[in-house]
């Protein structure tokens, strides 16, 4: 089942507080302010559940949202990880350390040079070319 949208999240919110409105108009209206006073007494109770039941409300629809934007990153991930090649994720791995920690190579090699996280190349002294002391 869908969650609400962000219009009708909004359409609730609005006609609550018109509703709101509408119940002090009238009862200014129709009662002196001591009569007024009592009525409001009686209604302030089921105003402030129902002003914590809207909070609620569209909190619990950003989370429903939220849950499904992390199950869609995490079927991403899947699908792009079980497309990736032993090698190349031997080398990501090896390049993030603090992502996969105690990770064994899965090509049942070396892990080659390792890839900078952000651009993709070689890191600087780990390229297969760059020996130990020497550039």
């Amino acid at each position: 089942m869908a969650g609400p949208t962000g219009r009708q999240s909004t359409v609730v919110g609005v006609v609550f507080i018109f509703l709101v409105g509408v119940i002090a108009v009238v009862a200014l209206n129709v009662y002196r302010v001591d009569e007024f006073l009592k009525v409001w007494a009686v209604i302030g109770t089921l105003v402030g559940v129902a002003t914590g039941a809207i909070p609620a409300f569209f909190f619990s629809a950003d989370a429903a949202n939220a849950r499904a934007a992390r199950a869609k990153a995490e079927e991403r991930t899947h699908a792009l990880l079980g497309a990736t090649d032993p090698e190349t994720f031997d080398r990501v791995c090896a390049a993030n350390p603090l992502l996969f920690p105690n990770k064994e190579p899965v090509s049942g090699a070396a892990p080659g040079p390792a890839l900078s996280p952000q651009t993709g190349d070689h890191t600087e002294g780990q390229g297969p070319d760059h020996a130990e002391g020497t550039h």
